[in-house]
């Protein structure tokens, strides 16, 4: 479904949004920043049930909101870890290692 691969740029842009202050934006500015078309963006958001008022544009904050319960980002999932033991660390390196895939150093 392509509406979900860009309802993580809608919420990029309306998180953008409110740290400018702005209480709403309208479907033709989205779609003007996003690069998309006005319907399009109106479609999506109403499949996020993102609050929105006619002549005015979307509520920013209430639109972070549905969005992320669209994307179910709101929810507590149980995560496990796989590898935990080296997660984040990396071996230095000194100028004679190389790189495996080919003959140059690191």
């Amino acid at each position: 479904m392509q509406a979900v691969k860009r309802m993580p740029q809608y919420l990029r842009l309306f998180n953008d949004m409110l740290k400018y202050g702005r209480q709403y934006i309208s479907s033709v500015e989205i779609a003007s920043k996003l690069s998309l078309r006005p319907i399009l963006v109106k479609k999506d958001m109403l499949l996020a049930k993102a609050p929105g008022k006619t002549r005015l544009g979307y509520n920013v904050k209430g639109s972070i909101a549905a969005i992320q319960n669209f994307l179910g980002w709101q929810k507590e999932r149980e995560v496990c870890l796989v590898g935990y033991g080296k997660l984040g660390t990396r071996k230095p390196c000194s100028s004679r290692q190389t790189n495996p895939r080919s003959s140059q150093p690191y």
